[in-house]
């Protein structure tokens, strides 16, 4: 009943580095949280039920935020089902109601689904970006992270980081705590394994997720500011990125809009929206792709 969730902690253990670099074993957890070694290995092989004071030792130990502790107590609930309970043809009438949404809005969108993969954006979203499609198809050498949403705030080659200027780092930060809790509960997938291989090729990425890994006490806002110049005129914009989980049977998908803070910044978005189209980037669901 709880081998989802065993094979979860084991991920997350393994993600703790000891002083020489080196994955934290059964023994080092615990130790660290006080229940042995017995109890670690039986937890991680799904045969023990988790209790509120074993949660709380694993998130100390862990070093996770409000959040991944929340979305770790939800997944020591039950396992998930074996098959999203969906009728033949489902899958696609959600995508194709999504892709609606997003041509519809009247602000830059996008959407990415719980791998952190951009499943699609309207052309409002990546004409503030400054990115498009073929840009992130490019590079042959992203074979699974291709579209990845920290590929983007990661990867020098794709201008993210420099039109953030000096708010990057601050930025991307946020950004790569919110998507580790949102992938927690996909962390023990092969499918996730392959794209956080591609991506710790990026230095910027590597940063992040060590800082990330030692903000288990920082408070998590869901908003995000930000202030940089427009991709192609230079004028000067600000707004807020507000994203909203979506639960479907296929995973979370989030809705990632942003909110104009001025006048100025509104117009612009305004102009961006003006033939607003909705992008298909990345194929989902991904059990239909991957099943």
């Amino acid at each position: 009943m709880y081998q989802s969730f065993g094979q979860v902690v084991a991920v997350l253990r393994a993600e703790r580095r000891d002083e020489d670099g080196l994955s934290w074993t059964q023994e080092r957890l615990g130790e660290a949280t006080g229940l042995g070694v017995h109890i670690i290995r039986k937890l991680e092989q799904g045969k023990r039920a988790p209790d509120p004071d074993l949660m709380a030792r694993l998130g100390d130990a862990l070093q996770l935020t409000l959040w991944e502790r929340r979305e770790l107590a939800v997944l020591a609930l039950s396992d998930p089902p074996a098959s999203p309970p969906a009728e033949p043809g489902a899958g696609e009438r959600e995508m194709r109601r999504q892709l609606d949404l997003l041509a519809s809005l009247s602000l830059p969108a996008f959407l990415y689904d719980d791998f952190g993969d951009l499943v699609a954006a309207n052309t409002g979203a990546t004409g503030l970006v400054g990115l498009s499609r073929e840009t992130l198809e490019a590079d042959a050498s992203w074979q699974h992270a291709r579209f990845h949403t920290m590929r983007v705030i990661c990867e020098p080659a794709l201008g993210y980081a420099s039109r953030l200027g000096a708010d990057w780092e601050q930025i991307a930060v946020r950004q790569m705590l919110f998507f580790r809790r949102v992938s927690l509960k996909r962390r023990a997938e092969p499918a996730m394994a392959d794209r956080l291989r591609e991506l710790r090729r990026l230095p910027q990425f590597r940063l992040l997720w060590d800082m990330a890994m030692d903000a288990g006490d920082r408070p998590e806002r869901s908003l995000i500011e930000y202030a940089h110049a427009h991709p192609v005129t230079g004028q000067p914009l600000r707004y807020l990125g507000t994203p909203t989980v979506q639960p479907t049977p296929w995973g979370e998908l989030v809705l990632g809009m942003f909110v104009p803070l001025e006048a100025e910044t509104a117009a612009a978005f305004a102009a961006l929206v003006q033939e607003n189209e909705a992008v298909a980037l990345v194929d989902w669901p991904k059990w239909i792709v991957d099943h």
